[in-house]
């Protein structure tokens, strides 16, 4: 009896084992700097671990290949029903947009406690990169978003117009972050501060690097 017990807990064993799922997406990036389409991969990578943890789920291994001038990801999860929704949330289309506040009636979004926001047509497009860093003579976070040259003529206009209001940076049509214009003149990229911690910051830096720059395609 005990002889088939042990038995019967390998091969249930082994069919867990089996039950694991390998995934290969192909990496297209939107950079041609061969830096930053490094840099991206390991962010990548980054990302599908902490969405397979936000899951309680589990990497098993992930290996990187490039074949024939293409960049391969092989990720390997505890089950097909995993590697599914892994795959729905890396093909999701990302949306980053800069709003400016707008009263009620005029307006895109209201979100409770912060007001009401209407697009301003500047959106991920004009977003080049995303820096994070450990805030300066703090234990706090912060990221700096690096525009386009058109991103900056544009947030150069929206800054002049919106002073003395406030402008909602949203991610996945959720806010972000909220600043207040206080002058009507851009020195300098977009500094968001005091996030609670450096390593949020990078997961910030890394969720809209990835979302704005690297398209994932599953392989068959």
């Amino acid at each position: 009896m005990k002889r088939f017990s042990l038995i019967a807990v390998s091969l249930l064993l082994l069919a867990a084992c089996n039950s694991t799922t390998a995934v290969t997406y192909e990496l297209n990036f939107s950079v041609p700097d061969e830096t930053l389409r490094q840099e991206l991969i390991f962010q990548s990578m980054d990302v599908i671990e902490r969405r397979l943890d936000t899951m309680g789920k589990k990497l098993l291994d992930k290996q990187v290949k490039f074949e024939s001038g293409a960049t391969l990801l092989t990720i390997t999860t505890e089950d097909k029903e995993t590697a599914d929704t892994l795959t729905a949330q890396l093909t999701d289309p990302f949306t980053l947009d800069v709003m400016g506040e707008a009263p009620a009636d005029q307006s895109d979004i209201t979100v409770e406690g912060h007001g009401s926001f209407k697009k301003t047509g500047i959106t991920g497009t004009d977003l080049s990169w995303v820096q994070a860093r450990q805030q300066p003579d703090s234990t706090k976070g912060q990221v700096r978003l690096v525009f386009t040259p058109e991103g900056r003529v544009k947030m150069a206009a929206l800054i002049k117009e919106m002073k003395g209001k406030a402008i909602g940076i949203f991610v996945r049509e959720r806010l972000i972050s909220k600043l207040n214009v206080q002058t009507d003149q851009l020195e300098d990229d977009i500094i968001i501060s005091n996030i609670p911690d450096a390593q949020m910051a990078d997961v910030f830096a890394d969720d809209v690097n990835v979302g704005l720059h690297v398209t994932f395609t599953p392989l068959p």
